[in-house]
């Protein structure tokens, strides 16, 4: 984030998931699933270092998930596991696609 831009634009994804005044009217079905469980399986992947969400919202996922969904915390990993433990979130995500 070596722009103002570009922190503008992060911050704004979740100023508009949280503040429903800044949601769009004609967008309010997708707006409203960002809080809806999935119907289909879930992989929920969390970095056990994320400093931007804390790990313990991946027990709260845990409550609100059926098999086969299922949370995975992924050890030395933060907000951006998929960079920062790329081969470990590929096996994660292929073995959970082809488990049957």
């Amino acid at each position: 984030m070596d722009r103002p831009e570009r922190v503008t634009a992060a911050l704004e994804y979740y100023r508009q998931t949280v503040q429903p005044e800044r949601q769009l009217p004609e967008l309010a079905s997708a707006q409203s699933a960002v809080f809806e469980i999935p119907s289909q399986p879930l992989l929920y992947l969390h970095g056990r270092n994320d400093g931007c969400l804390h790990p313990m919202l991946a027990d709260v996922a845990a409550e609100h998930l059926s098999p086969p969904s299922r949370v995975q915390l992924v050890d030395d990993a933060g907000h951006f596991l998929h960079l920062e433990r790329p081969a470990q979130v590929n096996r994660l995500v292929v073995d959970f696609l082809t488990e049957s």
